[in-house]
């Protein structure tokens, strides 16, 4: 505290694993600084959560054209936490857009889509979806393998 600054403070404090922080400046007294960051972090505990966000449901295999394997599976990049006002707990939505196929070779991490996380009308995170493990590009004889096996199976 200085004599044109007065009474400062800044507080943190975690919850639930939400950690906030309250800056207060230039109170009158020791005990109304205290006071006023108290009541700002009980503030931001009730009224604010973070909220994990994962797809609305699995996430479904991608079609790899000339692949060893027929299909790659996809995997969120990262994971997803937003911060949210409590009464916006039902605004949330995430939208997953994804490649319909994929050309071999397929390298591990490669991204396949995104997901999109809105409150409301407001896109608040985007998320890489990736691919989980490698997929070779089949090889001449592998492909003439495979166009025979189709025939055989067609018979």
């Amino acid at each position: 505290s200085t004599d044109a600054a007065r009474f400062c403070i800044s507080a943190t404090a975690e919850r639930d694993g939400m950690e906030l922080i309250a800056v207060i400046m230039k109170s009158p007294t020791k005990d109304t600084r205290s006071e006023a960051a108290k009541a700002l972090l009980n503030f931001g505990f009730a009224n604010y959560t973070l909220m994990d966000v994962y797809p609305n449901q699995a996430l479904p295999p991608i079609e790899v054209l000339l692949g060893e394997q027929a299909q790659v599976q996809p995997v969120l990049g990262q994971s997803s936490r937003i911060l949210i006002d409590k009464s916006q707990l039902n605004a949330v939505e995430s939208r997953v857009e994804l490649c319909e196929n994929v050309e071999a070779p397929v390298e591990q991490g490669q991204t396949l889509g995104t997901l999109e996380v809105y409150v409301g009308d407001e896109l608040r995170d985007t998320v890489p979806i990736l691919a989980a493990q490698p997929v070779e590009r089949l090889s001449i004889p592998g492909i003439f393998s495979q166009m025979l096996s189709k025939l055989l199976m067609a018979g």
